[in-house]
């Protein structure tokens, strides 16, 4: 795993040791219900769109065992509204879900046909 050794070699600490942690802290991450509710219901073509170190984020979404959920996972470590265009090509009807507001401006303001939800605005949906 890259980012334990990154990690390690910055602050000087055992890699092993960080692994654990990392695993630790990545088994205690839970998905909201009415996130994995709406997933489960959408349909149509659904892709994981992930941020981050490849392993860190396939090790996170292992955990939370959400690959069965989704046609594909895609993880990238550029901004993330570089890669959505690679995303569209092929769908005609695409939803993002994400935590970051700005990011999702960002997709409504180029990409006007995508629609796009904060969770909390799937939760409100869900009442």
């Amino acid at each position: 795993m890259l980012l334990p050794r990154k990690l390690s070699q910055i602050h000087k600490v055992d890699e092993i040791k960080l692994k654990k942690v990392i695993l630790d802290e990545t088994a205690g991450i839970r998905i909201n219900q009415k996130i994995l509710s709406f997933v489960k219901n959408f349909k149509g073509r659904k892709i994981l769109f992930s941020y981050g170190d490849n392993k860190f984020q396939r090790l996170k979404i292992k955990n939370l065992d959400l690959e069965e959920y989704f046609d594909r996972v895609f993880i990238t470590k550029n901004k993330k509204i570089d890669s959505v265009e690679s995303l569209t090509d092929g769908y005609s009807d695409i939803t993002i879900i994400d935590n970051n507001q700005q990011f999702l401006s960002k997709v409504n303001l180029s990409y006007p046909t995508i629609k796009t939800f904060t969770p909390a605005q799937i939760s409100y949906l869900s009442r």
